[in-house]
C-alpha cells in the first residue's frame, strides 16, 4: 500500500518539517514506487537535516540498487562502511544492512571473495540474517568448503526451521562431508 504510506509521510511531513527520519522513510517509499528523483531529493532533504543519518545514506544507497545503479550503490555504501579518509570517516561502519547489501552487489559482479567477507562482516554484526547466512554457506560449498558450510547451515537453521533452501544447502553438505543419512534425511 505504497500510496498510502506515501500520503501518511506527507502528512507527517508536513506536522515535522526538521524530522530527517520521516523523510528518510518518505524517500525510502518514493524509491518503492519507482519515482527515484523524489526518492533522491528526499533523501539528501534528510541528509540536509542530520549530515550523518545513515539511513538516510542507506536509502540512497538501495534505490541506487534497485535501479541497477551499482556503482553508485557502492559509492555510497563506501560513504556508510569506509568513509573517504580522516576529513570524512564512515557514517555507521557497523551497519549489517550496508555491509549485507554491499555482498549482493559483490555477488552480480561476480567477485566472490569481497561478497563472502562482506556476508561476514554482516552476520557478525547480525547472526539472524539468515539470507546471508545461506549465500555464505553456498559459496562455501562450491569451493568444496562443506565442513565450513555446515555450521552455518546449521545456525541459519536455528533462526528459520522451515526454510526449503537451507534444509537442500545442509543436505548437499552432508553429503559432501560423507554423512549419507543425515543428508538423506535433510534432502527427504
Amino acid at each position: 500500500k505504497l500510496s498510502e504510506a506515501d500520503a501518511f509521510f506527507t502528512k507527517q511531513r508536513s506536522k515535522m518539517s526538521k524530522s530527517a527520519a520521516l523523510a528518510a522513510g518518505h524517500a525510502e517509499v518514493k524509491s518503492l514506487q519507482k519515482d527515484t528523483a523524489g526518492a533522491q531529493e528526499l533523501a539528501r532533504s534528510a541528509l540536509k537535516l542530520d549530515p550523518t543519518y545513515a539511513p538516510a545514506m542507506m536509502v540512497i544507497a538501495r534505490d541506487h540498487y534497485r535501479n541497477r545503479r551499482l556503482d553508485l550503490s557502492l559509492y555510497a555504501l563506501k560513504a556508510i562502511l569506509d568513509g573517504f579518509g580522516p576529513d570524512n570517516p564512515a557514517r555507521d561502519p557497523d551497519n549489517a544492512e550496508a555491509h549485507l547489501l554491499r555482498a549482493n552487489i559483490f555477488v552480480e559482479q561476480e567477485l566472490r571473495a569481497p561478497a563472502m567477507e562482506s556476508y561476514r562482516k554482516a552476520l557478525g554484526l547480525r547472526p539472524d540474517l539468515v539470507g546471508a547466512r545461506v549465500k555464505l554457506a553456498n559459496y562455501m560449498l562450491q569451493a568444496g568448503r562443506a565442513d565450513e558450510a555446515l555450521p552455518e547451515l546449521q545456525t541459519a537453521l536455528k533462526y528459520d526451521p522451515d526454510n526449503l533452501d537451507i534444509h537442500l544447502s545442509l543436505g548437499d553438505a552432508h553429503r559432501l562431508t560423507g554423512n549419507y543419512t543425515q543428508a538423506k534425511q535433510e534432502l527427504e
